[in-house]
C-alpha cells in the first residue's frame, strides 16, 4: 500500500493492534508519508458494548451509542457508559462488571470455541462497520467512528483510541475523551499504563526497519496534527444515504474466517464499486474463491 497507493486509508485488524499501528504510521513518517492515512479497527469493542447494554436494560441497539476509549486488547479497552443514557439506570457494581465483560469478550469466544478459534463473523461486521465510516467520509458524507490513530503533541500518549471523524481525505478530525466518571477515571490511568509498554514496542520495532519503498524524500510534518483533540460529537445514531461513492476496496487476508465475511459484507456496500481480495496460498480457500 505504501509503495502503490500511498493515499489509501487502512484499516488494521491485526493483532496486536496496540502495537502495530505505532509500528506502522512510524515507518509511514520514516518514509515521509502520511500517518493519519494509518487506522487501528477498534469496532468489535463497540459492537460488543452496545449489544451487552442492550440486553442488559431492553434499550433500543439503533438508541444506544458507546465510546470506547483508550486501546484494543484487555485492560486498555475502556467503554465510557456515563456517557450512555440507556446506563442511567445501572449500579456501579453492574457498570463495573460491564466494563469487564467488553474486556473479557474476546477470550470469552476463544474459550467458548474450545480454543480453536477467535472471534470471526462479529469481527467482519466490525471491520465493515468501520469500513462503511470511511467508505462514508470519502464520498463526503462525514461519519464518526471509533479508532485507534495518532494523536496531537500534548496528548497522554501518541497514539489511542477514540471517537474520529472521517472526511474526505480520511481523518478529519480526533476527538476527546469527554466527561467520565470518578471510576473512568481511575480505569484511564490503568489503561494508558498499559498501553504506553505496548505503543513502544511498536515504537521500537519501527525504529530498527523501514518500509521496503523508495523513500519519498519529503519529510512529514507533525503539525499537521492538531496538539489537542476536540471536543466529543454529538452521538451518531443515523445513517445517511444521500451521497453515493465509487471507490475500491482491497481486502488483504481476505480468504479466511474473518476475510470472508468481510468481503461480502464490503462487496454490498453501496460505496464500493470494485473489491479485490488477496491472501496467501496457504489460506483455507483461494482468494478467487471468495
Amino acid at each position: 500500500c505504501a509503495k502503490y497507493c500511498p493515499n489509501a486509508i487502512l484499516g488494521l485488524i491485526v493483532n496486536p493492534v496496540n502495537s502495530v499501528v505505532p509500528a506502522m504510521c512510524e515507518l509511514y513518517k520514516k518514509a515521509g508519508l502520511d500517518p493519519r492515512k494509518i487506522c487501528g479497527v477498534t469496532s468489535l469493542d463497540i459492537v460488543r458494548a452496545r449489544k451487552f447494554i442492550h440486553e442488559a436494560t431492553g434499550a433500543p441497539m439503533e438508541t444506544i451509542d458507546v465510546p470506547v476509549v483508550g486501546g484494543h486488547a484487555g485492560a486498555t479497552i475502556l467503554p465510557l457508559f456515563s456517557q450512555v443514557p440507556a446506563c442511567k439506570g445501572m449500579s456501579a457494581a453492574e457498570l463495573e462488571a460491564m466494563d469487564k465483560h467488553v474486556q473479557d469478550a474476546g477470550t470469552d469466544v476463544v474459550n467458548a470455541k474450545g480454543g480453536k478459534g477467535s472471534a470471526t463473523l462479529s469481527m467482519a461486521y466490525a471491520g465493515a462497520k468501520f469500513g462503511n465510516a470511511v467508505l462514508c467520509g470519502l464520498a463526503g458524507i462525514e461519519t464518526t467512528e471509533c479508532a485507534y490513530v495518532i494523536r496531537g503533541s500534548e496528548e497522554q500518549l501518541p497514539y489511542l483510541a477514540s471517537k474520529v471523524t472521517f472526511g474526505a481525505g480520511g481523518v478529519k478530525e480526533v476527538h476527546g475523551f469527554g466527561d467520565m466518571s470518578e471510576y473512568e477515571q481511575g480505569r484511564l490511568k490503568e489503561c494508558l499504563e498499559q498501553l504506553k509498554g505496548e505503543i513502544d514496542a511498536g515504537i521500537s520495532y519501527a525504529s530498527e526497519n523501514e518500509l521496503a519503498i523508495e523513500k519519498t524524500g519529503s519529510i512529514w510534518d507533525a503539525s499537521c496534527i492538531p496538539a489537542t483533540p476536540s471536543a466529543p460529537p454529538q452521538p451518531n445514531l443515523a445513517a445517511s444515504d444521500k451521497k453515493t461513492g465509487n471507490f475500491k476496496v482491497c481486502v488483504c487476508g481476505g480468504a479466511g474466517g474473518i476475510g470472508q465475511p468481510l468481503c461480502l459484507l464490503m462487496a454490498q456496500n453501496p460505496h464500493v464499486s470494485e473489491l479485490c481480495v488477496f491472501d496467501l496460498t496457504l489460506a483455507m480457500v483461494p482468494a478467487e474463491g471468495v
